[in-house]
């Protein structure tokens, strides 16, 4: 198992900025780390930091970014304005993760259907958000990038539970292909579910009670710490 550290956690805090947790996350132990967009963004609009510097940090530091975080409500668009909009987002964000080395995205369903006057079904949600995933499957395949859908708990957001968010999954395998299919690992409340790929099983990160989850972090820093001082 891998230590990986969410933005989310931090993104907040005064005086925050991405090489700040970059170096934390490298100085405790972290293997990886899931960028938040805003945050990646703001730097970038200060001048803080470029994209070519944060990829050479990358290269030349442990710790890799695991997911770029995200590309927001993909789904639903009425117009070819907004669809063509999404698109365009979808190609920015895969010219920054080839220079990040980042090898996912994570795509963000809409919300507030009512307040924009739509009322569709689940049927047409599904097939809407099925349409777009194979667009963007085709997209990032060539770059080796794969696609987490993340499905959230607001009652608002047209994908909003996990058996919903498989059937979205189960429907893109079947449109795109299994080979495509396998792009589209899933997000759960911020852990990855596991997925096969060639005859393999990928660490499978399922939704645990939070003492479980705290005991395997705590386990993992003792077994690096015993190492380190192995080492000494």
């Amino acid at each position: 198992m891998k230590l990986g550290f969410n933005e989310a956690n931090d993104r907040f805090c005064p005086n925050h900025s991405v090489m700040m947790d970059l170096e934390l996350c490298e100085k405790y132990g972290f293997d990886c780390i899931d960028i938040q967009s805003e945050c990646l963004n703001r730097d970038l609009e200060a001048g803080k930091i470029t994209l070519e510097e944060m990829g050479a940090w990358f290269q030349s530091h442990h710790l890799k970014m695991l997911s770029y975080n995200a590309l927001c409500f993909f789904n639903m668009k009425q117009t070819q304005e907004e669809k063509d909009a999404v698109m365009a987002e979808l190609d920015e964000i895969i010219r920054r993760c080839n220079i990040l080395g980042c090898k996912m995205i994570v795509v963000v369903p809409s919300k507030d259907m009512k307040e924009r006057g739509l009322t569709p079904t689940r049927k047409e949600i599904r097939e809407d958000a099925v349409a777009v995933l194979k667009e963007m499957v085709k997209k990032c395949e060539p770059h080796g990038i794969r696609l987490s859908l993340e499905f959230c708990g607001e009652p608002s957001m047209t994908i909003n539970r996990f058996r919903g968010c498989l059937r979205h999954r189960r429907g893109s395998q079947q449109s795109a292909g299994r080979r495509n299919a396998r792009s589209v690992p899933l997000l759960c409340n911020g852990l990855r579910l596991g997925y096969a790929r060639k005859g393999r099983r990928q660490e499978d990160f399922r939704m645990a009670p939070e003492r479980h989850r705290g005991h395997a972090v705590r386990r993992i820093l003792q077994q690096r710490r015993k190492a380190s001082v192995a080492g000494c």
